[in-house]
């Protein structure tokens, strides 16, 4: 494993700081605000494998990373309990 994914919390409660501001805040999921696309989480640096990775791989992510965050990329979100095996 050469990268891990950060959460970062402050899109979701900038999310809902902002309804209550407004006025409007009412019980919902903010979750979402915690998608890539909404800057909420991220790959990790690759620290010291930086150079240990092939630049055609981290083009790769970046194309990616990139692809999610103007939303022509959409992961999939499976929410379901995992089933012990």
């Amino acid at each position: 494993m050469v990268a891990s994914a950060l959460w970062d919390f402050a899109p979701t409660l900038n999310k809902a700081i902002e309804a209550v501001k407004a006025g409007s805040f009412k019980a919902e999921n903010y979750g979402i605000y915690s998608s890539m696309k909404d800057g909420g989480c991220m790959l990790a640096p690759y620290g010291t494998f930086e150079d240990k990775i092939p630049a055609e791989v981290k083009a790769l992510v970046e194309e990616r990373t990139a692809a999610i965050k103007d939303g022509s990329f959409t992961v999939a979100i499976d929410d379901a309990e995992p089933k012990a095996s």
